[in-house]
């Protein structure tokens, strides 16, 4: 068995979108461009190479095909980088002869992408979107980021079959992609499948990589630790179970918050008096709070989370662990709220 990913299992299932997480260093960006060239060389597909940040796209894009060309991936063949966009040219053995070059590719900010909404990519087959999962850190998710991609979506395909590549390290399953089409992880399989095919999600750790990476001195050197699990055995660097709890006995629903366009309720427990918040709310309450303009409408009553008399009780309980959540998504979308409140 290979220690590197193999696309084959995920490409064979024909989703739009292909969301693949592993361990870190497994070669997942390594296999989807070569998966790329070797399309633009079979087929003349061209693919775009997509980060989140400007700042990003430089140094990655730059070096996207060192290891490529270093292992001679493709015979005759020298893959280039020049500014954003990507090219294949023909080796020759006379130093005065420059084979033309062939566009096979692009590289693309998500943040800037609205700019190229007139721009023609009628050959690309492959979008490639690369480490899509963040963590706490200096970059943040983009203001309604799943929005804004598919609009870059629509720009790229025109009405064509254009597939997805989403490329992360396990770092949080709370992200606004998972949110957004109601994505979870699969279980007891690598592969789950969502609406009739379209979106598929592989959660993988491969025992031979895991293996050698153990023996490995850094591998040794931070054995037993938290990071190990994530860099190692593939284990969510940012999520644990602690808070997690389903709601117990009777509950009623106290209030409604509206946070980054989704309703959540929540709910106080008779039978141990506890605090849930849970995706189900009561849709005849009419105390719903947003803490953000954007969230903010009609029906929705806009305060700061510190100072709202409606969420200051669940702050309170928080302090003395008497809140609960249902789920990961939902304790790591309101512990960044709850966090900026203490």
């Amino acid at each position: 068995m290979s220690h590197w990913y193999n696309y084959d299992n995920l490409m064979s299932r024909n989703a739009t979108f292909s969301f693949a997480i592993t361990g870190r260093g497994q070669g997942k960006t390594y296999g989807a461009i070569k998966l790329c060239v070797s399309d633009f060389l079979k087929n003349g597909n061209e693919f775009i190479y997509l980060r989140r940040y400007k700042t990003e796209i430089g140094s990655a894009s730059k070096h996207l095909f060192d290891a490529l060309n270093l292992n001679n991936e493709f015979k005759g063949y020298n893959l280039l980088c020049e500014g954003n966009k990507f090219f294949i040219q023909k080796k020759s053995s006379d130093d005065d002869e420059k084979p033309e070059k062939q566009l096979c590719g692009y590289a693309v900010a998500l943040s800037t992408a609205n700019i190229l909404k007139s721009t023609n990519f009628a050959k690309v087959r492959t979008i490639v979107f690369d480490e899509f999962l963040l963590g706490p850190g200096v970059f943040h998710y983009l203001p309604n980021e799943v929005e804004a991609f598919l609009d870059f979506y629509e720009t790229v395909a025109r009405m064509r079959d254009v597939r997805v590549l989403f490329l992360g390290n396990a770092i949080t399953q709370s992200n606004p992609y998972f949110t957004y089409f109601r994505l979870t992880l699969p279980y007891n399989s690598e592969f789950k499948s969502f609406k009739d095919g379209l979106i598929v999600v592989n959660y993988t750790s491969n025992k031979d990589f895991v293996r050698d990476k153990k023996l490995t001195k850094f591998g040794q050197l931070i054995d037993g630790t938290h990071y190990s699990d994530y860099a190692v055995e593939n284990e969510w660097l940012n999520d644990d179970e602690a808070f997690i709890e389903k709601k117990i006995g009777y509950c009623r629903n106290i209030s409604v918050v509206k946070l980054h366009g989704k309703m959540y309720g929540i709910w106080r427990s008779t039978e141990n008096r506890r605090y849930y918040i849970s995706e189900d709310y009561d849709p005849c309450n009419i105390c719903i709070m947003s803490f953000d303009r954007d969230d903010h409408d009609e029906e929705t009553i806009l305060m700061s989370a510190r100072t709202n008399p409606f969420f200051k009780f669940v702050i309170e309980n928080f302090r003395v662990g008497n809140v609960r959540f249902e789920s990961i998504n939902i304790k790591n979308e309101f512990l960044n709220i709850i966090n900026k409140a203490l």
